[in-house]
């Protein structure tokens, strides 16, 4: 990943963004965690990668364990707009993907 990302006129260091994707992930019920297998350590094992196209337009991959029950289809897109609504609000950018893997399900104690 680049030290900064430039997102319409606007440079913001890649982990910025990636501490608002996590939060805004972490915080849709369902979620047990961000998944960072140790396969993903080339992304920082965070299980989130941050990337921009050939346009310069924010992409975003975050990799998740979620609880046993949970709708699985509504929780990923209540995810996404939890995730687009972050960015939109504090960043003021819209990412044109941003894509959720479900790895793993947790089961509550």
């Amino acid at each position: 990943m680049a030290d900064k990302l430039v997102l319409d006129g606007l440079t913001v260091a890649p982990n910025v963004i990636t501490t608002i994707v996590s939060i805004a992930t972490t915080s849709v019920e369902g979620v047990a965690s961000i998944y960072a297998p140790t396969l993903r350590k080339a992304q920082g094992g965070r299980g989130i990668e941050i990337t921009t196209n050939e346009q310069g337009q924010l992409e975003i991959s975050v990799h998740v364990q979620v609880f046993f029950g949970a709708k699985l289809r509504e929780l990923g897109e209540a995810i996404q707009n939890g995730i687009a609504d972050a960015l939109s609000v504090q960043l003021g950018v819209t990412p044109v993907h941003i894509d959720i893997f479900i790895d793993s399900l947790v089961f509550a104690e």
